[in-house]
């Protein structure tokens, strides 16, 4: 995309069935939370992996989750720093517009 002039974004989106809004996402036990965790850590690395090998200009690392985003910061951390070890661009998170003063991953 250089030769344009454009740089890329990559931005994986999960989508629920039937309607439900993903920011609304709120297991009921540790073990569903840890499902959750695994298959959202194999499913963004599959696209860090991408944007690593593309040389992509910045890589969205979720799209309004906010439930998963408030409940869950360590996962997050955690995800940050394996995604890093792999992926040198720019990084961003995708909150819904209500929602952004409640990420609080990132910060240390």
């Amino acid at each position: 995309m250089n030769e344009q002039d454009l740089d890329v974004l990559l931005k994986p989106q999960i989508w629920i069935g039937r309607g439900s809004y993903t920011g609304e996402i709120n297991l009921k036990t540790e073990d569903d939370w840890k499902i959750l965790e695994d298959s959202y850590t194999d499913y963004i690395m599959k696209f860090v992996n991408i944007a690593a090998s593309e040389n992509v200009a910045m890589f969205c690392i979720g799209t309004e989750l906010d439930s998963f985003v408030e409940l869950r910061p360590k996962y997050w951390d955690n995800l940050i720093y394996k995604i890093r070890n792999i992926y040198k661009g720019k990084l961003t998170y995708a909150g819904n517009w209500d929602s952004y003063k409640n990420v609080h991953f990132g910060n240390s």
